[in-house]
């Protein structure tokens, strides 16, 4: 342990997938004696309180991934959340600079998507760690992980006006910032990404954990003895009623028991009468869920697979954009589940054969076994450790 203690800066935007895996680190370095400091909304104050840290507020535009449709999916996601984070440089950069020169920060720890975390550390000329809590991605890894696409002139003269008045140099890609010099850390296995071999050993896959999670919620399944399925598309790309009416249809009154969360946007009055071993909702306590589920129907996003691998769970994956169909390939490849882009099954069908298969489940179970054994979540916090030693010993000339 560095002694004394380091001030450690979280800057990660307050979305569950991107805020969830950060915790878990957060608190690895916490439990070591570290003070840990956040920059974000107050979404997520609660559990960053919680879990020992502090949390200095952030502006929120309210806007980003409010419909990542209107533009086509992935390229309206991105194009909000580069619209937030031109409002957060210009309401934020100057006043989080004076804050922590006067409380200096050690390292910032910044997500592969706030822009507000990069030019904070590039301001105040301190080391930088890159967290991706998906695919770590660099100039050449992002067209193949979310797409081709360009942005928008506008997007880009905004961006360029927002950079110029903090007075940083922006990032070459306008969607992401570069990876960090010398660590990034990954929160998913080596495994899992694509296009590994192009990637230096400043990556270090660290692999996902449930320590980030702070769900107190509990769930029981309904008791009977038929198997219980689970069904979402998580929280951003879940606009999909056709899908669901599709689980109605081909799920109801089944040998089933079905949990199907339906997100915000959805109207469930809308989805037409719901079978009677069905339990639908706005959402659910995931992972409570998943613990008691034989198989998941899944939009395969990142901390979803990720919970479904750590609780064991089937996965039968339903991609709702580019990134999410690389991670439902990837199911089949490891033998964790199904990707039925290709087969005229019926949705019933489908689970009755994942139910069946034990192969599955030993597959997950070897994985998580893995995963346990590599601790990934203290290897990342002792690498955060040893950049912080390496950069005081460089300062003081040794």
């Amino acid at each position: 342990m560095i002694k004394p203690s380091a001030h450690i800066g979280f800057a990660v935007p307050s979305r569950s997938g991107h805020f969830i895996t950060s915790l878990a680190l957060a608190r690895a370095l916490i439990s070591r004696g570290h003070r840990v400091t956040y920059i974000g909304t107050n979404d997520f104050a609660d559990p960053i309180t919680a879990a020992g840290a502090a949390l200095i507020r952030s502006s929120s535009y309210g806007r980003v991934f409010t419909d990542p449709y209107e533009r086509g999916g992935q390229v309206g996601a991105f194009g909000a959340a580069t619209a937030e984070a031109n409002f957060e440089l210009g309401n934020d950069l100057d006043r989080l600079t004076e804050h922590f020169r006067a409380d200096p920060l050690d390292v910032l720890c910044v997500n592969f998507i706030s822009h507000l975390g990069y030019g904070l550390a590039e301001t105040l000329s301190i080391p930088r760690v890159g967290l991706y809590p998906t695919f770590a991605v660099d100039d050449q890894l992002f067209a193949p992980v979310y797409g081709s696409f360009e942005p928008e002139p506008g997007e880009r003269a905004d961006r360029a006006a927002a950079w110029r008045r903090a007075g940083i140099s922006p990032p070459e890609i306008m969607w992401i910032v570069p990876p960090a010099d010398r660590l990034n850390l990954v929160s998913i296995p080596r495994s899992f990404q694509i296009g590994s071999e192009r990637l230096d050993d400043t990556f270090q896959f660290i692999g996902p954990s449930l320590a980030g999670h702070t769900e107190t919620d509990t769930w029981q399944p309904p008791g009977t003895d038929r198997p219980n399925v689970y069904i979402s598309l998580g929280t951003v790309f879940n606009d999909n009623a056709q899908f669901f009416r599709r689980c109605l249809r081909e799920l109801g009154d089944r040998d089933l028991s079905v949990a199907m969360s339906i997100g915000s946007t959805v109207d469930i009055t809308k989805l037409g009468p719901i079978p009677s071993n069905f339990d639908v909702r706005p959402r659910f306590p995931q992972i409570a869920v998943l613990r008691g589920s034989d198989v998941f129907v899944s939009h395969v996003g990142t901390g979803s697979m990720m919970e479904a691998i750590l609780t064991g769970v089937p996965i039968i994956g339903f991609p709702q954009n580019h990134e999410q169909s690389l991670y439902a390939a990837k199911l089949t490849e490891l033998g964790l589940g199904r990707y039925p882009r290709d087969t005229e099954c019926s949705l019933s069908e489908l689970v009755a054969q994942t139910l069946e298969s034990t192969q599955y489940r030993t597959n997950l179970g070897e994985l998580r076994r893995q995963l346990e054994a590599d601790d990934g979540i203290a290897r990342g916090a002792g690498s955060v450790e040893a950049l912080i030693a390496h950069t005081s010993l460089a300062r003081r000339g040794g």
